[in-house]
């Protein structure tokens, strides 16, 4: 029986593989307004933090119940596209708790293709948004994408939280760029 760890590497080694795919065959429209052109920045973040899980025990929540609140390390990658020719949109890929995760505590559980777990946002200059709802599940994230002039080194930092019932996911990440050949 495989590991929630190797379940996991197996889930971001699949999407990388999907992207790079892509990428490669020169899929045209392959994600609306972030198709092959110039005008597509994309870049790579290896991202750590942690998330804490705060739960219940049924839905809905019993009076006076005490949630058990549990407190874990993540370690990811996530991709970014963003389009020039499309102010402020950005899609994110990978992003711990939105499009992976463990199955039952992300905002798209049932996602077998890329194009069926969108994860779209804003940046408004260093400024990233996120709100998404999905079949009575939540996931709203800020946080900040900083660029350094003349130079491909960027940093991100993202607070999200996640609900859905009886379960609130409060996530804290930071992560820097990876370089990678395309």
């Amino acid at each position: 029986m495989k590991t929630l760890h190797q379940l996991r590497w197996m889930w971001i080694f699949l999407l990388l593989s999907c992207i790079s795919i892509a990428w490669l065959t020169g899929c045209e429209d392959l994600f609306s307004v972030f198709d092959k052109s110039e005008d597509i920045k994309t870049i790579l973040y290896e991202m750590k933090g942690f998330e804490t899980i705060t739960r219940y025990s049924e839905w809905p929540i019993p009076e006076g119940e005490v949630p058990t609140v549990q407190r874990y390390g993540v370690h990811f990658f996530m991709l970014m596209k963003m389009n020039n020719r499309v102010d402020s949109m950005v899609r994110v890929y990978g992003l711990e708790g939105a499009d992976v995760g463990k199955v039952d505590r992300y905002l798209y559980p049932g996602c077998n293709t890329l194009d069926n777990c969108k994860v779209i946002g804003t940046l408004e200059g260093e400024d990233l948004t996120i709100e998404i709802q999905n079949n009575g599940r939540s996931y709203q994230a800020e946080g900040t994408i900083q660029f350094f002039e003349d130079s491909d080194y960027s940093i991100a930092e993202i607070t999200a939280t996640y609900n859905n019932k009886n379960t609130t996911i409060q996530y804290i990440f930071e992560g820097s760029r990876k370089k990678y050949k395309r």
